[in-house]
C-alpha cells in the first residue's frame, strides 16, 4: 500500500554514503530500525547557535561560541599533563585554545603563525583568561571555510559521533521527493504557518540559519503528522476490529443483581456506571477493547467479576491474566469468595502448578466446566485449551507485552478484552497512548476506605521510618516494608532478607517474609 515515491526511505542504512558495515549495526542499534526512514525519525535533541560573535570581548563562559582570529603564538606543554596552548587574537584581546595530548605537528599545520582561523566550541575561564579547550570546529577563512549557523545535536550511542549522525541525516533528506503530495490540512498549514514535510525535516535536521521560531514550526508540523499518523493507525485498527466476530454476551441483570446482594457494601457510582458500559460492549458482535482505570481499592476486581458473571451466565468463559503468581493466587481468592457461593467455578492456573492439580484444571478449562480461571503466563502456552472463551481481563496491563496478550486471545473467538490499570492516565492522554482502547474511570472509592497518606522520605532517615513502624506497633497496627530485591551479599539492608532481620533484631517483633523464590505453599 506504500506509495512508490517513498521506496527510496524504506532503503537499508547502508544505502546512504560513508554507511558500511560496521556503522550500519551501530546505527539501527540508535535509531531503533533500520531504514532511512527511521534514520530521519531520530531527531535532535538540541540545537546549537553558532553564528560568528563580533569580538572576543562578547564571548561568555559556558556558552558555544565561534569567533574568528589571528594565531598569535603556539606555545608547547612544559610538561606530559600540561596542554598545548595557542593563542589567537582579534584586535579586542586574546583567546587560549588548549589542547592535551595533541600531535604537534598536526597542531603546527592547523594553526600556522600569522594566519587567520575559525574557531568553534565552549568557551570556560581559566585564572582570568578566557579559553576554548578542544574546539569542535577549526576552519580556514581563505578557502571559505565556516562552522555551520546552527548544528542539530543528537542523541549518541557508542561508536557515533554526532558529525556522523548529522551527514547521514542530511543525506537522507535528499532522498525525500519534491513532489510528495501534502496531507495536512492546508488552512491548518496556512493557519500554523508550518512548513512542508520535506521542508520540516530540513528544518529540524538541516536548519541553514538559526531561527528558533522556525525550528519550533517545523517541530511542531512533525509532530503533527506523528499524531495524525496514530490517530489514522488506530483508526484503521478500530475498523478492523469492528469487522470481527465475536460471542454476543448478552446482559444479565438478575444475575448481577444476585451478585451485588451478597455484598456487605454497595457498589460505587463509578463501578455501575463502568459495569454498564462493558454490558453494552458484551452485547456487541465484535470484540470489546476497553480499559478500566482506577486507583488501588477503587474496586476493578469486582467490575470484572460483574463481566465474568455476565459471560458465565451465558455459557462462556474468562480468563483473569494476571503479571505474578501472587497476583494472580491473590485474584482468584477475591474471586473464589465472590463467586463460588453463587455457584459459579473459579479456578486458578500459574507456572507452579503441576501434576493432578494442573491436569484437572487444564481438563477443566477444555471442557468448559471451569468458568472463570485467574492465572500468570501459564494460561497462554501450548496445550491450554478453552472450551468458550469469551472475554480476557488483563490486570496490571503494562507489565504485559501486546504479544503476551496476542497469544491469550488467541485461545478464544476474538474475546472481548478488558485492561485493568491502577496508573492514573487522563481520558484523552488514554486514548492517544492506548488508540484502540474505550476507557472506563473509576473516580470513586467505596465507602468507608480510610485516605491514603504518601510521603517522600531520604533513605538517611531510615531510623525515623522504622521509628513510626515501631510505634504502629504498639498501636496494634500491622505494616508490610518492600524491598526492591530478595538478597545481596552487600551488606546494605535493602534487601527483603536482610531488611526482615534487621527489623527483627531492632524491633524484637515477629517479621514475615515473602518473595517469589519461595514455595508456592509459604
Amino acid at each position: 500500500m506504500r506509495d512508490e515515491r517513498l521506496f527510496p526511505l524504506f532503503q537499508p542504512l547502508d544505502a546512504l554514503p560513508g554507511i558500511g558495515p560496521k556503522l550500519k549495526p551501530v546505527l539501527e542499534r540508535l535509531v531503533g530500525g533500520e531504514t532511512i526512514w527511521d534514520l530521519l525519525l531520530h531527531m535532535p535533541e538540541r540545537w546549537l547557535d553558532r553564528r560568528p560573535r563580533d569580538n572576543f570581548e562578547d564571548l561568555i563562559p559556558d556558552e558555544i561560541a565561534t569567533v574568528r582570529g589571528e594565531v598569535h603564538a603556539v606555545k608547547a606543554p612544559y610538561n606530559d599533563r600540561a596542554p598545548t596552548r595557542i593563542l589567537l587574537f582579534d584586535g579586542t584581546g586574546f583567546l587560549t585554545l588548549t589542547y592535551f595530548r595533541a600531535d604537534s605537528r598536526w597542531l603546527q599545520g592547523q594553526f600556522p603563525v600569522g594566519k587567520e582561523r575559525i574557531v568553534s566550541g565552549k568557551v570556560s575561564e581559566w585564572q582570568g583568561e578566557r579559553q576554548m579547550s578542544h574546539p569542535d570546529f577549526v576552519m580556514d577563512p581563505s578557502r571559505g571555510e565556516m562552522p555551520p549557523p546552527v548544528e542539530p545535536i543528537y542523541g549518541l550511542t557508542a561508536g557515533l559521533t554526532n558529525k556522523r549522525v548529522h551527514q547521514s541525516a542530511k543525506a537522507a533528506i535528499d532522498l525525500i521527493p519534491d513532489d510528495l503530495p501534502e496531507w495536512v490540512d492546508p488552512d491548518l498549514l496556512n493557519r500554523e504557518g508550518w512548513p512542508g514535510f520535506k521542508s520540516g525535516m530540513q528544518g529540524v535536521h538541516a536548519p541553514t540559519a538559526w531561527d528558533e521560531e522556525a525550528i519550533a514550526r517545523a517541530r511542531q508540523r512533525l509532530a503533527y503528522d506523528e499524531a495524525l499518523a496514530r490517530e489514522l493507525t488506530f483508526s484503521r485498527a478500530r475498523a478492523a476490529r469492528r469487522s470481527g466476530e465475536a460471542n454476543i454476551v448478552p446482559a444479565q441483570s438478575d444475575a448481577l443483581n444476585a451478585l451485588v446482594k451478597t455484598l456487605p457494601y454497595t457498589p460505587t457510582q463509578a463501578q455501575i456506571r463502568a459495569t454498564k458500559e462493558i454490558m453494552a460492549d458484551l452485547g456487541e458482535s465484535f470484540p470489546m477493547r476497553r480499559m478500566l482505570q482506577g486507583d488501588v481499592g477503587a474496586g476493578k476486581t469486582l467490575v470484572g467479576a460483574f463481566a465474568a458473571v455476565q459471560a458465565a451466565e451465558g455459557g462462556f468463559q474468562t480468563a483473569f491474566m494476571a503479571p505474578t503468581e501472587v497476583l494472580a493466587r491473590q485474584q482468584f481468592d477475591t474471586l473464589d469468595q465472590l463467586l463460588s457461593p453463587l455457584g459459579y467455578t473459579v479456578s486458578v492456573l500459574t507456572g507452579r502448578d503441576k501434576g493432578k492439580a494442573r491436569e484437572s484444571t487444564l481438563m477443566g478449562l477444555a471442557d468448559g466446566s471451569i468458568q472463570i480461571v485467574a492465572g500468570t503466563h501459564a494460561l497462554f502456552q501450548e496445550g491450554v485449551t478453552f472450551q468458550r472463551l469469551a472475554m480476557v481481563i488483563v490486570d496490571e496491563q503494562h507489565r504485559f507485552g501486546v504479544a503476551d496478550r496476542m497469544k491469550l486471545m488467541s485461545k478464544g473467538k476474538s474475546p472481548h478484552m478488558l485492561v485493568m490499570s491502577a496508573t492514573p492516565i487522563p481520558r484523552t492522554l488514554a486514548q492517544t497512548v492506548h488508540g484502540d482502547l474505550d476507557v472506563s474511570i473509576l473516580d470513586e472509592k467505596p465507602a468507608g476506605r480510610q485516605p491514603v497518606e504518601t510521603r517522600v522520605i531520604a533513605d538517611t532517615r531510615i531510623e525515623d521510618v522504622i521509628g513510626a513502624v515501631g510505634r504502629a506497633l504498639e498501636r496494634g497496627e500491622r505494616a508490610f516494608w518492600v524491598c526492591p530485591r530478595v538478597d545481596t551479599d552487600e551488606d546494605d539492608n535493602s534487601s527483603a532478607v536482610s531488611r526482615a532481620a534487621m527489623l527483627k533484631d531492632v524491633l524484637g517483633t515477629n517479621v514475615g517474609l515473602v518473595h517469589g523464590r519461595m514455595k508456592g505453599e509459604d
